[in-house]
């Protein structure tokens, strides 16, 4: 029998939905997941399943989300409270842009991407656990055969639920990884080294709560990342940004972030004055540069 809850998100003006679709139709690591007029996926919070049904009502000044939970268990108040949570964090729902649009707009060279994307909240990972996994398995790695063996990891390892006749898989939490065999996780991942770099990272998010990477400065939380085998300062930064959504720095060392900023500003910008021009917003900048393409027509 399946449980299902209903409920209304209010983000935070202005916010696009239809951008937010967009985006997770282009992006290489959920590029094939569904995402048309309404957005399917599936969560684990506590070893239960939870799907969730996103659709837009209202507009972009007015947004409203409807959402739906369904579960093959009774939800509790507290795991619907933690499944909206989640969603509202996966999509940056209360982000609020609108000091980061007045700075755009004194920013002739930045602001037309700004107008272009105006109402997009930076879409992440839906756990800093899974954008580590798509760290380290991306690296060296073709994105569509990086993107397979994240699939496949989570249907080894993960929890699924169906609805109409569709099988949603969750991907699955630290636990759940260090809980199978090494030789297991092998024929998935297909190399010693990843699978190595994959351990590490399951235990070290299994060791620490949401709270020690949202709350803690952010040199450290940058540190402790590194510590985790596989992960450098790229990796580390790029789950900061995409993970857990610090948006306060900028990346660090992403060459397609640097061409991007060369080929809008010009080959001899000076990309620290530009980048300190947006303070804590940076991250933000970096992302609307980065994502910029992916809203080409």
């Amino acid at each position: 029998m399946v449980v299902e809850k209903e409920g209304t998100i209010i983000p935070k003006a202005p916010y696009d939905f239809v951008k937010t679709l967009t985006f997770l139709r282009k992006f290489p690591p959920s590029k094939e997941e569904q995402a048309r007029n309404t957005y399917t996926k599936a969560i684990m919070i506590d070893h239960q399943v939870i799907l969730f049904e996103l659709f837009s009502k209202g507009d972009i000044e007015k947004p409203q989300l409807i959402y739906r939970l369904y579960s093959d268990t009774d939800m509790t108040n507290e795991r619907i409270a933690e499944a909206i949570k989640r969603i509202s964090f996966f999509l940056s729902l209360y982000d609020d842009l609108n000091p980061f649009y007045r700075l755009s707009k004194t920013d002739p060279t930045f602001y037309p991407i700004c107008k272009k994307l105006y109402g997009y909240h930076q879409v992440k990972f839906l756990t800093a656990f899974e954008n580590a996994c798509w760290a380290i398995l991306s690296q060296r790695t073709p994105v569509h055969l990086a993107r397979s063996i994240k699939n496949e990891l989570a249907s080894a390892f993960g929890k699924s639920i169906k609805r109409k006749n569709c099988t949603h898989i969750a991907f699955p939490e630290p636990q759940h990884v260090l809980n199978a065999q090494e030789d297991e996780v092998l024929k998935v991942v297909r190399s010693e080294r990843k699978v190595n770099y994959i351990l590490s990272a399951a235990k070290r998010f299994a060791e620490v709560p949401n709270t020690f990477l949202m709350e803690e400065d952010y040199e450290t939380v940058h540190q402790w990342l590194k510590e985790i085998n596989g992960i450098g300062d790229w990796s580390a930064s790029f789950i900061m940004l995409r993970g857990i959504g610090r948006m306060e720095r900028l990346p660090i060392g992403e060459k397609m972030l640097k061409k991007e900023i060369h080929s809008l500003y010009g080959k001899t910008a000076d990309v620290s004055k530009i980048s300190d021009f947006y303070g804590g917003h940076v991250g933000y900048w970096a992302h609307y540069l980065r994502a910029a393409t992916l809203f080409e027509i």
